[in-house]
């Protein structure tokens, strides 16, 4: 979490600003808007590095404060000796604690760093330089209260929350004049599961699963290519393409599969003769 902390610390105040709102449009050339994002994502990376050692530390602090007391007192050691174990322990219990309190405001979604930047990399070369790009991205958690849709119980002791996650939208211009866009987004099914167990006791499980939505549109210009079906005009020619897929967890999509729908389109497209 310290880690985390300092590389905030480090960032300029329009990535800052970027991590508060957390739902943001940006109108930038696409270096520019690559490096504003990178050193988001690069601090997203010591929080999720971060989030298991903290749990992991203050679990430890709880164990060796409680058994290193019940030891104490079987040795017969002073009770000032083992209240000073005690602090100790609570100390390695709450710095930890106030640090992951402390830098939860900082937190963005996963999305950023695993889905979209790989993204954006991918057609940095492609892009024109000169261009601003149109992007829209919402930082939130993918499971944020305000994206809850609706909740439902299709049978007796099962609830689903279903949240809509709308996490991407971008827009380009290519080197070659041709216009690109595409976005994404996640419907997210949170399903909890209430039964009783052999031993009698009552236990909640819940699973996660979502839909993730890929739409793209592909414009060309007529004189620099010949098209394979689209909605032509005069001068030019849009292709559009949408996928579904359905995931068994949370975890962002594998940027792959919205290049592979992107790279599609471009299949559809030779230069003209």
């Amino acid at each position: 979490m310290l880690k985390a902390w300092r590389a905030y610390r480090s960032l300029n105040e329009a990535q800052k600003e970027i991590i508060e709102q957390k739902q943001i449009k940006l109108n930038r050339p696409i270096d520019e808007t690559i490096e504003t994002l990178k050193g988001i994502a690069d601090m997203d990376q010591h929080m999720t590095w971060s989030a298991g050692g903290v749990g992991c530390t203050m679990v430890l602090a709880v164990i060796i404060g409680f058994f290193g007391s019940m030891i104490g007192n079987g040795m017969g050691l002073p009770g000032p000796v083992i209240t000073l174990w005690l602090i100790i322990c609570a100390g390695f219990f709450l710095v930890p604690f106030i640090l992951y309190r402390s830098t939860r405001g900082i937190d963005v979604s996963d999305n950023l760093r695993v889905s979209a930047l790989p993204i954006l990399y991918v057609f940095r070369d492609d892009i024109d330089p000169q261009q601003p790009v149109e992007l829209t991205l919402d930082l939130r958690q993918p499971m944020a209260k305000e994206k809850l849709l609706r909740e439902v119980e299709p049978r007796e002791k099962t609830k689903e929350k279903y949240y809509s996650d709308p996490w991407m939208a971008a827009a380009a211009v290519l080197v070659d004049g041709t216009r690109l866009r595409w976005s994404v987004t996640d419907t997210i099914r949170h399903r909890s599961v209430t039964k009783r167990g052999r031993s009698g006791k009552w236990k909640t499980k819940t699973k996660e699963s979502k839909k993730c939505d890929i739409d793209v549109a592909v414009t060309v210009k007529n004189k620099a290519y010949e098209v394979q079906g689209g909605e032509a005009g005069e001068k030019k020619t849009t292709l559009t393409a949408s996928k579904t897929i359905k995931l068994a967890d949370v975890k962002p999509v594998d940027p792959k599969v919205i290049i592979e729908v992107i790279a599609s389109l471009f299949q559809r497209v030779s230069p003209a003769k």
